[in-house]
């Protein structure tokens, strides 16, 4: 994954190759050796979000990278997932999936859980596939099976950012 940021006159392109950040003009020292998802970043103001891989240990992480000096700061995800994930800038909204529910995560810039909603299955398995944020509404790209036909289905969820569902469509 290639990102390039412009810091004030000067452009800084780093690369996140599985366990290495290399910056063009100098390597920099990982602390954590996490590998992240590419499609999963999200770019908000002087900072970038993503969420990685699964550890060695099994456990994956979210996390939010400064721009500027690229430091990275990793938080244990919750429902150990960030199924689908993106950041308005203010916050970081993720989903962790189960066979009876979708989990809901809204961490603050700090990575803390500042809102946790589940919204259980009824009468079919949902899947959380991707985020995009229009018009200050959550947009959820989400795949379904009816568990009574087995029929497979998909549906975009509007939300409002507290993860309270507006429509379903």
């Amino acid at each position: 994954m290639i990102i390039k940021w412009l810091s004030g006159i000067a452009i800084k392109i780093a690369v996140f190759d599985d366990y290495d950040l290399n910056e063009f003009k100098d390597n920099i020292s990982r602390k954590e050796k996490y590998i992240y998802w590419a499609e999963s970043f999200s770019e908000a103001g002087s900072y970038s979000t993503a969420k990685t891989k699964d550890t060695s240990g099994l456990k994956r992480y979210v996390s939010r990278i400064n721009k500027e000096n690229l430091s990275e700061t990793f938080k244990l995800a919750e429902g150990n997932d960030a199924y689908a994930s993106i950041t308005d800038g203010d916050y970081l909204y993720a989903t962790a999936v189960f066979t009876d529910r979708i989990e809901f995560y809204k961490y603050d810039n700090n990575l803390e859980v500042v809102t946790n909603v589940t919204v259980k299955n009824d009468g079919q398995l949902n899947a959380s596939q991707q985020f995009v944020i229009v018009d200050n509404y959550l947009y959820l790209l989400v795949t379904t099976l009816d568990l009574s036909t087995q029929i497979t289905n998909v549906e975009i969820w509007k939300m409002d950012k507290e993860f309270n569902i507006v429509e379903k469509v």
